[in-house]
C-alpha cells in the first residue's frame, strides 16, 4: 500500500514538475519578446530625440539663418527617421513663404517629434 503512495506521489511530482518547466520557458519566451520590443522602441524614440535635439541646436538656438552644412544635416537626418509625417511637416516648414507659416509648421512638427519620442 505504501508502495502505491510512493508512486502515486512520484507521478504528481513529476507531473508538476512538467507542468512548471512548461510555464517557465513560456514566461521566459514573452519577457524576451517583451525585451526586444521595448529595445526596439527605445532605439526608435532614440532617432527622433537626436532630431529633436539637432533641430533645436540649428534652428531655435541660431541667431540668423540656417548654415548650408546644417540644412544638409538637419535634411539628412529627417529623412533617415523614415516617417512620412515628420517629413512632410519638415517640407512646409523648409518650404514656408513667411515666417507665420515657418513658425506654424515648425510647431507642428515639434509636437509630432515629442509624440513619437513619448506616445
Amino acid at each position: 500500500m505504501s508502495k502505491q503512495i510512493l508512486i502515486i506521489i512520484c507521478g504528481l511530482l513529476l507531473i508538476t514538475n512538467f507542468f512548471l518547466f512548461y510555464k517557465y520557458t513560456a514566461t521566459s519566451n514573452l519577457l524576451a519578446n517583451i525585451q526586444v520590443e521595448n529595445k526596439s522602441k527605445a532605439d526608435e524614440s532614440q532617432k527622433f530625440s537626436v532630431f529633436l535635439k539637432l533641430l533645436v541646436a540649428k534652428v531655435l538656438q541660431t541667431g540668423g539663418d540656417v548654415s548650408f552644412e546644417d540644412r544638409l544635416t538637419l535634411e539628412n537626418s529627417v529623412r533617415n527617421l523614415n516617417d512620412t509625417e515628420i517629413l512632410s511637416t519638415w517640407k512646409n516648414f523648409v518650404d514656408s513663404k513667411d515666417n507665420d507659416m515657418a513658425q506654424k509648421y515648425l510647431k507642428n512638427l515639434l509636437q509630432l517629434l515629442v509624440n513619437r519620442i513619448n506616445p
